[in-house]
């Protein structure tokens, strides 16, 4: 089965559609764009580093990078 990341990855448009419609929270989609820039993160850096640097750039807490992360990869 599928992650939540890879299934929001495949159907963008409906997505942005059902926030929008106001169905899905805004937070998934935040999620999902910290999801998408810890994947990115180059994958020589330790786990607890690519955190720090994503936590950094959306400027929240690590833990919250975290349940980000694990929601999307459910």
């Amino acid at each position: 089965m599928e992650c939540v990341g890879e299934l929001i990855n495949k159907n963008k448009g409906v997505f942005k559609r059902m926030v929008r419609g106001g169905l899905i929270s805004c937070s998934v989609v935040n999620h999902y764009e910290m999801y998408k820039f810890y994947k990115g993160v180059d994958n020589s850096l330790s786990k607890m580093e690519k955190y720090q640097l994503t936590a950094e750039e959306f400027r929240v807490d690590i833990k919250t990078i975290i349940r980000a992360i694990k929601k999307m990869e459910r």
